[in-house]
């Protein structure tokens, strides 16, 4: 690259100081701006080129991004939907069972009044009953006596009979 770098000079410092001249004049300013407007056209299309094919590049990775951000929001709603059918489903059977423990409930009070009354009237009825037991055990008692007074007076009245 230097060897070409150093030739090049050496070619543009032998051309005569006329031919440069004759070379300036030969090219009019007319012809130097259709140069540089042909250059810069092409510079214009290649930057053009290079913008269109960045821009779908860009436009492609938007396209599939839109496609998979549809496609995740369908899955999120569908989602959501079954979620709200769990949760209704939830909600119901929630309602259901604390209606079945408001009766459960109620059934226990129901059961506990029935247990307390039950033990009222047993303690009543075991009162009673040992009142009627004691009374019939004095009875008995009584009886027992009396019959042992009466055999006794019996026994004393058949010996006196006989006699």
């Amino acid at each position: 690259m230097k060897i070409f770098s150093n030739l090049l000079c050496l070619v543009v410092l032998s051309i005569p100081l006329k031919t440069v001249k004759s070379a300036q004049t030969s090219v009019t300013p007319i012809q130097k701006v259709i140069d540089l407007m042909k250059s810069l056209l092409t510079k214009c299309k290649s930057e053009k080129h290079d913008e269109e094919v960045e821009f779908a590049s860009y436009k492609q990775f938007c396209d599939d991004t839109t496609v998979e951000k549809k496609r995740s929001t369908e899955k999120a709603v569908d989602k959501i939907d079954v979620l709200k059918a769990i949760m209704q489903k939830a909600t119901s059977e929630a309602d259901r069972l604390t209606k079945e423990i408001a009766a459960h409930e109620e059934d226990i009070d129901v059961w506990t009044g029935d247990t307390e009354a039950a033990t009222t009237v047993r303690n009543i009825e075991k009162a009673d009953y040992d009142k009627m037991h004691k009374d019939y055990g004095e009875s008995i008692d009584a009886l027992q006596r009396a019959i042992s007074v009466l055999e006794k007076d019996s026994a004393g009245a058949s010996s006196l009979a006989c006699s």
